[in-house]
């Protein structure tokens, strides 16, 4: 229900994200490979329970959630510490996964894409702030990798 809420709110209430913490990090992602499943797994089944809108074209990231197109990234401890996906984990958080789920109206409501330049057009230059947030995790050796 609280994701469902987000959904409803996130423009009037300008929300900027939801996190979901997932426990059992070591059942759901003992591994890269096997979290980057997971990770799938629980946006298709959030998109099973707030209907999806078909018309919506989603892209690298992005990815419908109850009507409303929203950039998905999550972290667990089983990334290397020179990933850009690293977690620092303390004893509260070192078992958990967590997905940020950010709604694209609050990277336009923050002006860091364009409402009239769709992000699906992947050969745009990316805003400015893109490339300084790649290059702070390239200075603290965690280099931001395309999968």
């Amino acid at each position: 229900r609280d994701m469902q809420d987000f959904i409803n709110e996130c423009d009037s209430s300008q929300l900027d994200g939801f996190v979901l913490e997932v426990p059992a990090a070591n059942q759901f992602a003992p591994c890269v490979d096997a979290f980057e499943k997971t990770i799938l797994q629980v946006v298709e089944c959030i998109q099973s329970h707030i209907p999806v809108n078909k018309e919506t074209d989603c892209s690298i990231g992005f990815y419908d959630i109850g009507g409303k197109s929203c950039f998905v990234t999550a972290f667990a401890p089983c990334y290397p510490a020179d990933h850009s996906r690293f977690m620092f984990t303390n004893e509260t958080t070192k078992n958990s996964c967590f997905w940020l789920f950010q709604p694209e109206s609050s990277f336009i409501r923050k002006k860091l894409i364009d409402p009239d330049n769709p992000r699906t057009v992947l050969s745009v230059q990316p805003p400015k702030i893109c490339s300084h947030i790649r290059e702070r995790f390239f200075q603290h050796g965690r280099p931001y990798v395309y999968a």
